[in-house]
């Protein structure tokens, strides 16, 4: 078996540390001695190949999310306004002053945060 040596020294002592390992041997590859370079060149395309289809869905999942998000955002926004408009309404035809107050106060809330949410959304775009 061949060693190899291993020689550690602290310039603060005069002692010296030596290891000894044993070198390793160059192991053979079992799976690639069976195999042609033009086997391996086919494996190897084939497998860049399935990378990028993976790369492509991906990209196109990503697309999906990008646009569902969007669509989401939109009737979200939507759903606000209605809500919005629809306690604004009930405003106007409260049957006492404090009621109407009340609801347009609401409204008025429920329009601020459409509009901070629009807001943050085109900030992260």
């Amino acid at each position: 078996m061949r060693w190899g040596r291993l020689v550690m020294s602290n310039p603060m002592s005069a002692h010296e540390i030596v290891i000894q390992f044993p070198k390793p041997y160059p192991v053979p590859c079992d799976t690639c001695e069976d195999e042609r370079p033009d086997a391996m060149t086919a494996k190897l395309r084939a497998t860049l190949a399935h990378e990028e289809r993976l790369r492509e869905e991906t990209g196109e999942l990503l697309r999906r999310q990008d646009t569902l998000a969007l669509e989401f955002e939109r009737r979200l926004l939507n759903g606000l306004e209605v809500i919005a408009r629809l306690l604004s309404s009930q405003s106007q035809t409260a049957t006492t002053p404090e009621a109407a107050t009340q609801l347009s106060v609401v409204a008025c809330g429920i329009a601020a945060i459409g509009r901070w949410q629009c807001r943050l959304n085109n900030s992260d775009q």
